[in-house]
């Protein structure tokens, strides 16, 4: 069972971003290709191997570099292969990956490292995600999309800290969760869970505010809910909604 849920815990990244390219792909373009989730799939695959496996020495095995440079070559194939990517943000996502999974130049200390760098790094990273896709149009619509997965993205880094408080100790690593109190971090929570809400209503999606409706009914109980350990997969539901409307 341990296994079962350890192989659920390294894929669930890439599922992730697989659904959140092919919704923003059927929210804004009304299309829905193979290659956009596909990319996303190995993507962010490659960044939490990448970032589990460097994470102790910044190095790695020649085994484990030769799986993420493997990966990144079917990553810049893709991109180039296809209509449906922009490279200079694909570029700025990379810079972006390195600054978050390798060691700064001559230290010890990654961008992930400092508690609130990386809880906005995932927040806005997350967010950005569409601006990858070729084309993509500048709207009220974009904006409410970009800045509801913020949001949702934000409350779920929170509740991830919560929940691997004990790994992060045994890691010298200080999150969020550590350093504020039960009420304060549940009123960040609530609040990242009220902008994601705010920004689905924007871009006209009600349909998405289940996810952070689902995440307010973890609030009273926080650490102590039997639901905690499943909060991660409420960032699959615009993956679910894709899937249902490309079938």
């Amino acid at each position: 069972m341990n296994r079962v849920r350890a192989i659920a815990k390294d894929a669930l990244p890439g599922l992730i971003a697989a659904g959140v390219l092919s919704a923003t792909e059927q929210l804004l373009f009304h299309r829905a290709t193979w290659q956009v989730p596909l990319f996303g799939l190995v993507a962010a695959g490659t960044v939490y191997a990448a970032d589990h496996r460097l994470r102790a020495t910044g190095k790695g095995s020649a085994l484990d570099w030769l799986g993420i440079l493997s990966a990144s070559a079917g990553l810049l194939y893709l991109a180039l292969a296809t209509p449906w990517f922009s490279l200079l943000p694909l570029l700025g996502f990379v810079l972006l990956s390195l600054g978050y999974v390798l060691h700064l130049p001559r230290t010890s200390f990654r961008l992930q490292d400092h508690p609130w760098i990386r809880v906005f790094m995932i927040a806005l990273g997350w967010a950005a995600v569409p601006l990858i896709l070729r084309g993509i149009p500048r709207t009220p619509l974009l904006g409410g999309w970009m800045l509801g997965n913020a949001g949702l993205f934000f409350s779920a880094v929170l509740y991830s800290d919560l929940l691997d408080a004990e790994e992060d100790l045994a890691a010298g690593r200080k999150t969020p969760s550590q350093i504020l109190r039960p009420n304060s971090l549940r009123i960040l929570i609530s609040l990242g869970y009220l902008v994601a809400i705010g920004g689905y209503l924007l871009a006209r999606q009600p349909i998405y505010w289940v996810a952070p409706m689902m995440g307010f009914g973890v609030l009273p109980c926080l650490k102590h809910s039997p639901f905690l350990p499943y909060t991660d997969l409420l960032l699959l539901w615009p993956g679910i909604i894709a899937l249902t409307s490309a079938f």
